[in-house]
């Protein structure tokens, strides 16, 4: 009789532990379903789900980070300013900062971003970030300085060219962004933002015939023929940086 029970508690705790590993890695392949479908609603009510069990860091800042894939930067830094010792923490710095920047609060973000540069050093990201807060707040040569910083740590290329021929659009010197962004572009390695700023410096230089051919891709003649025009009456440069 003594057996049997030893036996029954042992067999408790064996099938006890294995439904929890089980529970553990089915909710592990649920989040990672989500993340890579990109289905950020049903990610974010996840997420508040397992923090109504348990209060975790990690888990607020998966959430916050979730908000803002969605859009919702208000949630985002909501949630993320609620990290206990987030001024210590990087990641959840920069959660905030990229809520702070994408809510208008340009100058919020850049010192907040410079905290986050304080902790971590030569972190590519946080550089190319402050190099685009720079740019929006005018401050060229240190938004050069912080792109160039970032290129030296290796961030994507693709990203940094394009916020350098940014740069270079803002100084005016449109020939130099566009020998930065159109081997992206035949490379076939371009996105939106990238085609956008192609084709304005395309039109600046008088390469007319190279613009259409990467509008003719997106919008009708009629279009890229008013885009051209509004792009070759235009003072200012307002394109985006990544």
């Amino acid at each position: 009789m003594y057996k049997i029970v030893i036996v029954i508690i042992l067999s408790y705790f064996v099938f006890g532990c294995a439904s929890s590993s089980l529970d553990s890695k089915l909710s592990e392949s649920k989040e990672s379903l989500l993340i890579e479908t990109n289905n950020y609603p049903n990610l974010i009510a996840y997420y508040k789900g397992q923090l109504k069990i348990k209060e975790s860091d990690s888990t607020r800042i998966k959430l916050a980070e979730a908000y803002a894939n969605n859009g919702d930067y208000e949630s985002s830094l909501f949630v993320i300013t609620r990290v206990r010792e987030k001024e210590s923490n990087v990641k959840a710095i920069v959660v905030e900062c990229n809520a702070l920047f994408e809510l208008g609060n340009i100058r919020q973000a850049k010192l907040c971003l410079l905290s986050a540069n304080e902790l971590d050093r030569n972190n590519p990201e946080i550089e190319n970030k402050l190099g685009v807060t720079y740019a929006y707040l005018g401050y060229i040569k240190k938004a050069k300085y912080y792109f160039e910083l970032s290129r030296e740590h290796f961030v994507d290329d693709v990203k940094i060219k394009n916020n350098l021929a940014m740069v270079s659009m803002i100084e005016g010197d449109f020939e130099h962004a566009a020998s930065l962004l159109l081997p992206i572009y035949i490379k076939g390695s371009s996105n939106e933002k990238i085609e956008t700023n192609l084709v304005f410096s395309l039109v600046k230089i008088n390469q007319i015939d190279s613009a259409k051919k990467i509008l003719a891709s997106r919008y009708s003649e009629k279009e890229s023929f008013q885009i051209i025009n509004d792009i070759k009456n235009s003072q200012s440069v307002n394109s985006p940086m990544i």
